[in-house]
């Protein structure tokens, strides 16, 4: 008996959501893991992907995702992401497929294809489907594009984009090379001006010149501290002079002493009938001692 359009309307209906009933499910499971953790979680790929490695990945892995082989598709889609960091054979993973049915694109879904890009040491871009499509490898992915030809935009920069740049840095390059040479050539025409270039024998008459000034300065400073010293010693004699016994005998007195040359400070230290000697300020004359008084 043929199902009528309501009937294949709630079918379609029951379908949709155990798929959303599942994908939930799946969302909660891995939000318990946090996959959100900045370091990823370890895997036991031999338990996890449930699928055998391919002998060899090229630039671009097919997989079957459709109907002809849906059970195997997450397995190969994980097997190959693991392949490709343990043999390091690219520097970044695109994971994605066109547009299709919720069924098409639900490889993209499955909790192994999850761990394995999260797992990835190489950036992965997810681009699966179109724009409205979403699924759990966009939030597990290092970056989402929402085409596989935005993917590819994304991963490799634009040829135009990158001879503008090389462009502008070529111009930088000349602009800064011209300012350069701009620079150089004024400080050249500023030596060839100088004198000293044209004619040499200046630069040896101008040394020459400073050379006799610092010769005068130092005579000069030298013949200073000699005047200073002199006065200073005359002053000293001068003063030595004043205090010398000698000018004290200019003035009319004399030094009396005994035979043995002791100075005679006192009346005390005389005798009567002793001879002493007279120091004067021309000469010297031996005395007797006639007799001892106190009387000034």
């Amino acid at each position: 008996m043929e199902k009528t359009q309501k009937e294949i309307l709630n079918d379609i209906m029951a379908e949709l959501s155990a798929i959303r009933l599942a994908l939930n499910s799946l969302e909660s499971k891995l939000s318990r893991i946090d996959l959100s953790d900045p370091e990823p979680v370890e895997l036991d790929f031999d338990e996890e992907l449930d699928g055998d490695l391919p002998e060899e990945v090229p630039a671009e892995a097919p997989v079957e995702i459709a109907e002809e082989a849906p059970a195997e598709a997450p397995a190969e889609i994980a097997g190959a992401i693991r392949y490709a960091n343990e043999f390091k054979v690219a520097d970044l993973i695109i994971t994605g497929r066109g547009g299709g049915s919720i069924e098409d694109l639900w490889a993209f879904n499955d909790e192994r294809v999850a761990k394995a890009i999260y797992a990835s040491r190489i950036p992965v871009i997810s681009a699966v489907g179109h724009e409205p499509d979403v699924t759990i490898s966009d939030y597990v992915a290092d970056r989402r594009a929402s085409t596989p030809s935005n993917a590819a935009e994304i991963a490799v920069p634009d040829k135009n984009e990158m001879l503008d740049v090389l462009r502008s840095y070529d111009i930088r390059s000349a602009q800064a090379m011209t300012k350069l040479l701009d620079r150089l050539k004024e400080r050249l025409s500023s030596l060839e001006s100088k004198r000293v270039l044209s004619d040499p024998s200046v630069y040896i008459d101008n040394r020459r010149i400073e050379l006799d000034h610092g010769r005068d300065r130092l005579i000069s400073a030298q013949e200073r501290v000699l005047s200073a010293k002199k006065q200073s010693y005359v002053r000293l004699a001068a003063s030595l002079d004043a205090m010398s016994p000698l000018r004290v005998l200019s003035r009319g007195y004399a030094i009396a002493s005994k035979q043995d040359g002791e100075p005679v400070r006192s009346i005390k230290g005389l005798e009567a009938g002793e001879h002493i000697s007279l120091r004067l300020a021309d000469g010297s004359a031996d005395c007797l001692v006639e007799s001892v008084s106190d009387k000034r």
